[in-house]
């Protein structure tokens, strides 16, 4: 680097226009482990408290508008069913395709309208479903198996890949950028 800004530093920079020090370093030292620990695990509870409370939201207005005594009569039944040759456009059936919509929220809260939407159960077994990793959400994947083909679970994950971040990244962008052209970007 030092060779390189003899041999063109003086054809880049004209010497009347060179300045000194634009700004100072702080001094740099090594990290405290116990302070850093305590860092990321106080961010990494707010994160999993936000996203817990986003899913627990989100699931449960599907829910509370997907259900009804015999299954097949809640809201977002009827609107579904309206809306489902729509949705076979973008090559989804209504229930993933009302899931992407409400991830206009929170990604997180796809998949607990995912869970209440299939699920047709209780709100706290779709909630656990939504939320946990592990043996309880197997029915909800033998479900999901068993109704959604492989074209349109590509199409589900192909929109969810290439959709826009939540309406909460797109407010901060805007916030930060303070131009809707660079929000749309």
């Amino acid at each position: 680097m030092w060779i390189t800004a003899k041999v063109f530093g003086g054809k880049l920079v004209k010497t009347e226009d060179r300045f000194g020090m634009i700004m100072e370093l702080p001094h740099y030292h090594k990290p405290k482990w116990g302070a850093l620990f305590r860092y990321v695990l106080g961010r990494t509870k707010e994160t999993f408290i936000r996203v817990t409370k986003v899913v627990l939201l989100v699931c449960g207005v599907f829910w509370l508008l997907s259900y009804s005594p015999s299954g097949n009569g809640g809201i977002l039944y009827t609107i579904g069913i309206a809306i489902e040759p729509v949705t076979k456009f973008f090559g989804m059936p209504w229930q993933l395709f009302l899931s992407y919509i409400a991830s206009a929220v929170g990604k997180e809260g796809a998949i607990g309208v995912i869970s209440a939407l299939y699920n047709g159960g209780s709100y706290g077994a779709a909630f656990t479903q939504a939320m946990s990793g592990g043996g309880v959400a197997s029915n909800l994947s033998e479900i999901l198996l068993s109704n959604v083909s492989k074209p349109e679970a590509l199409a589900f994950i192909f929109a969810m890949t290439f959709n826009m971040p939540c309406v909460v990244a797109l407010a901060a962008t805007y916030q930060e950028t303070h131009s809707a052209k660079w929000t749309v970007m």
